[in-house]
């Protein structure tokens, strides 16, 4: 009798999937608030980024808490449930958030081909722009 094989570690792949899932939750949201922030200075900028993050998670991870405190406080879900539930919570976020930017690019990608399709109106729509652009372009050299 052969003792039984063990599969193979799978080092890398935790590596790849915790660091990615990390960066999701820390660098992109930062980034994010780093583009949208109105101050000046890159370290004001990732300054009030890293607030507003800090502060969203703070809110975020207290309402969670409470609410799981209440969960188990209630009876409705056992101490040992707890890391199930997160992962169910954190698979249904990602799905809720998949199915949501899919169904925007369903609705908006074929709006856009569509209108570039009519030649005639995408045509009068450019010769638009081209007249509004030159308006501001003859404003910009007489202000010189």
């Amino acid at each position: 009798m052969q003792p039984a094989q063990r599969p193979p570690p799978l080092a890398p792949q935790n590596l790849v999937y915790w660091t990615a899932y990390v960066l999701t939750w820390t660098l992109v949201p930062l980034h994010a608030q780093y583009a949208q922030s109105g101050h000046f200075t890159f370290a004001s900028r990732l300054r009030d980024a890293a607030v507003s993050n800090a502060r969203f998670y703070a809110v975020a991870g207290g309402v969670g808490v409470l609410g799981l405190v209440f969960l188990t406080a209630s009876g409705r879900m056992a101490l040992t449930a707890i890391p199930g539930f997160l992962i169910a919570a954190n698979n249904a976020f990602g799905l809720g958030a998949g199915i949501f930017l899919l169904t925007f690019g369903l609705a908006e990608v074929p709006k856009h081909v569509w209108r570039k399709a009519e030649h005639r109106s995408h045509l009068q729509w450019c010769l638009s722009r081209v007249g509004k652009k030159a308006v501001k372009l003859q404003d910009a050299r007489a202000e010189r």
